[in-house]
């Protein structure tokens, strides 16, 4: 488990230097930035200890849930990794032309179209890790055209303004190099330790570049900006520390604008916006406990965006706000990671393969905490592509004797 590790060191890391450039500056970061903290040094300690113990408290769920399979006793998901592959590339293309040619997927894009319905619900960008731990070590495929298929994906991401996904496959050709290589446990400290301090502050410089580069993209006009401000932005960009300190000095007033809208359960209804028609869900304008946190801050900010707070002040926030809320929260939570590694285990073309996607839903919990933005974002979409997968040959249920024989 040295990449989880790894990834868990990452975030843990990136979450100490905002809180000490809080401590330090005495003021909040990245789009707090033009806030002055007003809670105590001792209270931000105290949060930042409670996220690191989330973190590490999750990490052991994880360690718990992944030894034990949960999969259908007598049947077996197999992939034809060509067809596979094939049908992403192409649903990749019309994706990519389709954001080309209406604009719809750009950040800050308020563009629409008759057929957004159909990409939401088949989101090239949610069977990206599915793809790329299936492809990427599989004798199946030619590995000029896996790495074809990437390179055109990660300049589809760029093109939409999103520069997360170097990152991200960053972190799963870290999980594919440690993966079958022995390490003593001196070295692995080493690793753990050094090697994400190596990504952000080398990651920084790369940030830099891409930043003003982003920002036309999405309209805002070329800036550049020096190493520094890159460091702080891109730390900001992969932490959810800083407004998680902001949530907490505003609960009271977090927990007005939750009941302003009158909606019981509202954070429970929100979980199935993202996958639910509009003619089954007409009402699809309330805001979520992630957009209230902002509003103390920003009175006129649109209901259409959120930011991720964490789940210790995303559950103290809703608890405070909806008891009922909250103990609904929980078991949504519980059957999402459940289901989620259900899902992931049948998919699984040999052990295991899938756990370190699971890890990173499980951090996405830890981060976000929001089962809307886990559930229409993160996971279940994948559900969209089983039919599909099915009607198309791509994958089948084989009974596990005959597989065995």
């Amino acid at each position: 488990m040295l990449a989880e590790k790894i990834y868990l060191s990452f975030y843990i890391q990136v979450l100490i230097i905002i809180a000490f450039y809080i401590l330090i500056t005495g003021s909040y970061s990245g789009e707090l930035h033009s806030f002055l903290l007003d809670i105590s040094i001792f209270e931000v300690l105290i949060l930042m200890i409670y996220s690191i113990l989330s973190f590490v408290l999750l990490y052991y769920v994880y360690k718990i849930m992944v030894k034990k399979k949960l999969t259908l006793k007598s049947y077996k998901f197999r992939f034809n990794i060509k067809k596979f592959a094939n049908f992403y590339f192409i649903l990749l293309i019309i994706s990519f032309i389709f954001m080309l040619s209406t604009g719809v997927g750009v950040v800050l894009s308020h563009a629409t179209s008759p057929y957004s319905v159909i990409f939401n619900l088949f989101n090239v960008s949610v069977l990206f890790p599915i793809f790329y731990f299936l492809l990427r070590k599989s004798e199946d495929i030619n590995i000029k055209y896996f790495w074809t298929i990437v390179i055109v994906f990660i300049l589809y991401k760029l093109l939409q303004g999103w520069s997360g996904i170097i990152f991200t496959i960053f972190i799963f050709e870290v999980y594919f190099y440690y993966k079958d290589r022995y390490i003593n446990k001196i070295k692995q400290i080493v690793i753990i330790l050094l090697l994400p301090l190596i990504f952000i502050l080398v990651g920084a410089k790369v940030y830099q570049e891409i930043y003003p580069i982003k920002n036309e993209i999405r309209g805002l006009g070329y800036h550049e900006i020096d190493y520094s401000n890159g460091l702080v932005k891109l730390v900001n960009r992969l932490t959810y520390f800083s407004i998680s300190v902001g949530a907490y000095s505003k609960i009271d007033e977090i927990k007005e604008f939750y009941k302003k809208e009158n909606i019981v359960l509202k954070e429970s209804i929100g979980t199935f916006r993202p996958i639910t028609p509009r003619f089954i869900m007409e009402n699809k304008e309330f805001r979520s406990l992630n957009n209230n946190v902002l509003q103390p801050f920003f009175n006129d900010i649109t209901p259409y965006t959120s930011s991720d707070i964490g789940i210790i002040m995303y559950a103290v926030n809703l608890f405070n706000a909806s008891l009922l809320d909250g103990i609904v929260w929980i078991i949504i939570l519980i059957i999402i990671l459940f289901s989620s590694k259900f899902v992931y285990d049948n998919l699984s073309q040999y052990n295991g393969q899938f756990n370190f996607l699971f890890f990173i839903l499980i951090l996405k919990i830890c981060t976000t905490a929001s089962p809307e933005i886990i559930v229409g974002y993160y996971f279940f979409g994948i559900l969209y592509f089983i039919p599909v997968l099915f009607i198309l040959g791509i994958l089948k249920l084989k009974i596990r004797k005959q597989i065995a024989n």
